[in-house]
């Protein structure tokens, strides 16, 4: 039987959106996670102690912005990736402005030593996947690898309203600029020296063969 190629396309964009939709409902049926958040900070762990300063940061910020960042950290993420499970959260939470999607979470799994970002779409520009993969590496994972739990969420925090408000990278572009200029006239002055040995070795060579030539006369 024949069918209009529009009629196919469709066919295939609806089957490829039920396919999602039934791939997110199995990934959250598979993921056990908190129901509500208690606060901005959830310490499932109770690694933290008091939040109380960390809160009043974020209340503040979402006052100030609108934008919404929450920290849940959980002793342990289950069988699910850390990426299943900060989405479901996330999700569940409703957490971002409805019309703005302008949320994060930062979640961290204690006993998996298992940390990520989830950023809805209206922050995505300034909390990229690069982004908040150096504000893992450079500012969470130091301070977790010493046992300091506290201090990492803290520097993660700080870090992430720094990026929503375009800040984190200003002294890291620096040096990254540095190591670039140095990385360049490294590569230039061996670009150089090959080049300089390249011709003295051919110089040397033609110098050898007219020698030659003029004994042979």
């Amino acid at each position: 039987m024949f069918f209009p190629a529009w009629l196919r396309g469709g066919v295939l964009v609806l089957t490829i959106i039920f396919c999602l939709v039934a791939a997110d409902a199995a990934i959250a049926a598979n993921v056990s996670c908190p129901e509500r958040p208690d606060g901005y900070i959830s310490d499932y762990a109770e690694v933290l102690g008091d939040v109380g300063q960390l809160e009043q940061k974020l209340d503040a910020f979402e006052q100030d912005t609108t934008n919404e960042v929450y920290v849940a950290v959980v002793d342990s993420l289950g069988e699910a990736s850390a990426e299943d499970y900060t989405a479901t959260l996330f999700n569940k939470w409703n957490i971002g402005k409805e019309n703005l999607d302008n949320g994060v979470l930062f979640l961290v799994g204690v006993n998996d030593r298992r940390v990520h970002i989830k950023t809805g779409y209206g922050l995505g520009s300034f909390l990229n996947e690069e982004v908040t993969r150096e504000i893992i590496d450079n500012e969470v994972t130091p301070a977790f690898s010493l046992g300091d739990f506290r201090g990492g969420i803290e520097k993660g925090v700080g870090a992430i309203i720094a990026a929503i408000r375009g800040d984190y990278h200003q002294d890291e572009e620096d040096d990254n600029s540095s190591g670039r200029w140095i990385f360049l006239v490294v590569l230039l002055l061996v670009i150089m020296t090959v080049v300089v040995v390249s011709i003295n070795g051919d110089q040397k060579g033609r110098r050898k063969i007219g020698r030659r030539k003029t004994n042979n006369r």
